[in-house]
């Protein structure tokens, strides 16, 4: 689970992201919603915690990991097929035979064959797709893959709405949790540049090389260099885990070479020059609560009719009840905590970095050991019975279904 709070320049490269991924064969999908309070329900949100009072954690909810590189042979009608292609179905098929047949007896040769053959935006890249995360990929290029070696082509086209695809299975990039902050430069050729920007790839190369040479000269001053070079608003990039797929592989390949402080040259990628600084992961923290809300409170119903004073004494009652049993704390969440989920997840709230929340809740959270319950504290949202838990630890499993009146268990 990767919680993070998104700058305002970030939602310009998921964008990007998003476009390129869609022209190939990953699904679409949003970027992940930002969790401005402790009171709103991250996108993301993990299994649900069980209904048992004690906690069970499913070593199965970790999401693999996977990588891979492909052909792709598109025909005209295929979605997102580029108006340039006029191949019938029929003629995409036979090609696309004869380019498994070829490829799939020398796999090392799918690069140099994609950027000459394929119609997807990776051509540039060789068919790099990257890596990426369980569920990511349309259903029948990710049931194709997962039954190939890593190093091993498929032997027949795979079919999909963008039409067949010849695929490779490659070894995902390792994982590690990283934060940086970035220049992009973008040019004229990088997938949807930004609206007025002309200038030529040769051009954005030496642009962002001058940025990275003044960046490196004086480290501390990256962000006065990125408000003059980045076609990008936003300075830092959000926290993610390298080799899901969050970022192109060329930025996990070159964040994962660098100490934090360092510097990047200039990286090139389909949506342009980056130029990186890596920076230091603020702290990370995992957490339960139960929030009570009063009338006049932040995002309270109308049907909230207690007062403050009210809502503070039933918060310290429940908080009273979690310390004598702590394994209660589920249970008392879906029956009493107003966070629209908390029926259904025990209220649990999964693992954020540090400046996600409120800070209120940030800070009262950091002054309790995993598995300490707090006193209530205030937000603009009400009073907060907070169950610290470890970030590191699997995520709660899913409760079991309520049984039904007259079946058998």
């Amino acid at each position: 689970m990767n919680r993070v709070r998104w700058s305002v320049g970030i939602g310009l490269l998921m964008v990007l992201l998003l476009a390129f991924v869609g022209g190939c064969d990953k699904k679409e999908t949003a970027a992940p919603e930002t969790k401005p309070d402790a009171q709103a329900q991250p996108a993301d949100q993990p299994a649900q915690q069980g209904k048992t009072e004690e906690v069970a954690f499913d070593e199965d909810a970790k999401p693999k990991t996977f990588a891979g590189s492909h052909i792709l042979i598109a025909y005209q009608g295929a979605m997102r097929a580029n108006p340039s292609v006029t191949r019938t179905k029929e003629e995409a098929k036979k090609l696309a035979d004869e380019l498994a047949a070829q490829v799939s007896k020398a796999p090392a040769t799918l690069p140099d064959v994609a950027k000459q053959k394929s119609d997807c935006p990776s051509a540039p890249q060789g068919g790099d797709l990257g890596t990426w995360m369980s569920g990511m990929m349309i259903p029948e290029f990710q049931a194709a893959l997962e039954k190939m070696e890593i190093g091993a082509v498929s032997p027949t086209p795979v079919e999909t709405q963008f039409g067949f695809h010849i695929i490779r299975r490659n070894t995902p990039t390792p994982t590690e949790e990283v934060m940086a902050e970035h220049i992009i430069v973008m040019h004229k050729d990088t997938i949807r540049p930004q609206e007025g920007v002309t200038r030529t790839k040769e051009e954005a190369q030496a642009r962002a090389k001058e940025a990275a040479d003044k960046a490196k000269a004086a480290p501390d001053t990256f962000g006065e260099v990125a408000k003059a070079y980045s076609d990008d608003p936003g300075r830092n990039l959000p926290a993610w885990t390298t080799g899901t797929g969050h970022m192109p592989k060329e930025v996990d390949a070159a964040v994962l070479g660098m100490k934090v402080g360092d510097v990047s040259d200039p990286i090139e990628t389909p949506f342009g020059y980056f130029v990186l600084r890596r920076i230091e992961l603020p702290p990370k923290f995992a957490g339960s609560h139960i929030l009570i809300q009063y009338k006049g409170a932040t995002r309270a119903p109308e049907t909230i009719t207690r007062t403050k004073e009210e809502a503070l004494a039933l918060a310290k009652d429940l908080r009273a009840k979690a310390v004598a049993d702590p394994s209660t704390f589920a249970a008392l969440a879906r029956q009493h905590s107003e966070e629209p989920s908390a029926s259904q997840n025990g209220g649990y709230l999964g693992a954020w970095m540090k400046g996600s929340m409120v800070p209120v809740f940030d800070e009262a959270i950091e002054k309790l050991k995993i598995g300490e319950i707090g006193e209530p504290v205030e937000s603009p949202y009400g009073f907060h019975v907070i169950l610290r838990q470890d970030p590191d630890a699997p995520p709660p499993a899913a409760p079991a279904p309520e049984p039904v009146p007259g079946q058998q268990p």
